[in-house]
């Protein structure tokens, strides 16, 4: 049996590991409709009819034609605010070392190595001008392109194709991979999603693109954001249901991963950037209130280590394939 990751696990409804998740912590209702109320603010009554009310802060609209791409353009662009060399171990490496093996050409790598660096010359921790943000979100979103390149085999073939004979520089390669609508939106809300997460400067420990012990059994596992035992998620969606079970079970199943408490995960949470919130919640209450009864960490720990492992070598029903990539990640990639 192949190696499927966290998110593929949690989807896959006939699957052992949402059988386990869904029988040992089955309690999400209430907590996804917490979660949601404080990053969009409560529904509101109109007569029969149940209506969101105007949250405090309302969604910065997005108009990116590819919004799976400008999420992981912003989940880059907020790395790179926090802290210096906050993208040297990103998955777009891996992207462009895909890239390079498939053309035999080493442009990508250069192409990803000239990317990171002209990104760390920006020092972006520190204030930028209006060009400055929407530079960096350029090269953020070549980063994510090539991310995505190392994460999806399908979106990796359509930018090998794209790519061939194509000059070896960062210019070149932005022009290919880099569409104007997605640059407009992730530039336009560039400097308040940074400006959201100032915060986490002070942190003692940033652990950015976190792995887990359990990572290697789970397709490669990683979180975004580690920060002094906080596991922060970022989700750059604007619509109203930012938080479900399916999100509460990955956080969840990301600090069970960490069998050898490598992170000092203590809490848990989700940052929804274009609404421009955040919700966190200690992770022995998230386990109590999904459980239903206090839980031990250590044992469910010692339960999903188990489970997970034993997929390793059993040979169940394969389960069925994952998500197909948008066509929007497709078709961005060949434009």
């Amino acid at each position: 049996m192949r190696r499927v990751s966290l998110t593929g696990h949690i989807r896959w409804r006939e699957g052992p590991v949402r059988a386990w998740l869904n029988e040992r912590l089955p309690g999400t209702e209430p907590v996804v409709r917490e979660a949601n109320w404080a990053l969009r603010g409560p529904p509101r009554r109109a007569g029969r009819i149940m209506t969101l009310g105007r949250p405090t802060t309302p969604p910065l609209a997005s108009t990116a034609a590819d919004r799976a791409l400008a999420a992981t353009a912003l989940d880059l662009l907020v790395r790179a605010t926090l802290a210096p060399r906050a993208l040297r171990d990103c998955v777009a490496f891996r992207g462009a070392d895909a890239l390079a093996n498939m053309l035999q050409d080493l442009a990508p790598i250069h192409a990803a190595v000239v990317a990171e660096g002209a990104i760390e010359s920006m020092r972006p921790w520190g204030p930028l001008t209006r060009d400055q943000w929407r530079e960096l979100a350029a090269l953020c979103l070549l980063l994510a392109r090539l991310e995505q390149a190392g994460r999806s085999t399908e979106v990796l073939l359509v930018i090998a194709q794209r790519l061939k004979g194509v000059e070896a520089t960062v210019e070149a390669f932005r022009d290919v991979l880099v569409d104007d609508r997605d640059l407009d939106d992730v530039a336009r809300v560039a400097g308040a999603v940074a400006d959201d997460h100032r915060d986490l400067r002070a942190a003692r420990r940033l652990v950015f693109g976190p792995t887990f012990a359990l990572s290697g059994a789970l397709g490669g596992a990683d979180g975004d954001l580690v920060a002094d035992g906080l596991l922060l998620d970022f989700k750059a969606t604007s619509g109203t249901r930012i938080v479900s079970r399916e999100v509460l079970w990955q956080l969840v199943g990301y600090a069970l991963a960490d069998t050898a408490d490598e992170h000092a995960i203590t809490a848990v949470g989700v940052s929804a950037l274009r609404w421009r919130r955040r919700w966190t919640i200690a992770l022995g209450e998230l386990l109590n209130r999904l459980a239903g009864r206090p839980v031990d960490l250590a044992d469910l720990r010692d339960e999903f280590a188990t489970l997970v492992r034993s997929l390793e070598t059993a040979c169940p029903q394969e389960p069925p394939p994952g998500p197909p990539v948008s066509r929007q990640s497709a078709a961005g990639a060949g434009s």
